[in-house]
């Protein structure tokens, strides 16, 4: 489980260097903290999304089970 988060963290890290990488090469600024920020905001959303739908999953083959 620790792993996971380190590779999840590592993997965000990685997506700000890049988007950050595209930013500076278009407007010649470095804005590497925004870039992490929102990489770091979507990333936690997608799992919020991810982690929903796979609750509502469980919840269904649960109540169909328990009949």
């Amino acid at each position: 489980m620790i792993i996971s988060i380190f590779v999840l963290l590592y993997a965000i890290l990685m997506i700000s260097v890049g988007i950050n990488e595209i930013y500076f090469s278009s407007t010649g600024e470095s804005e590497f903290f925004i870039s992490l920020l929102l990489t770091f905001s979507g990333t936690l959303v997608l799992l919020g999304l991810i982690w929903r739908f796979v609750g509502q999953r469980g919840e269904r083959k649960r109540h169909k089970s328990q009949r």
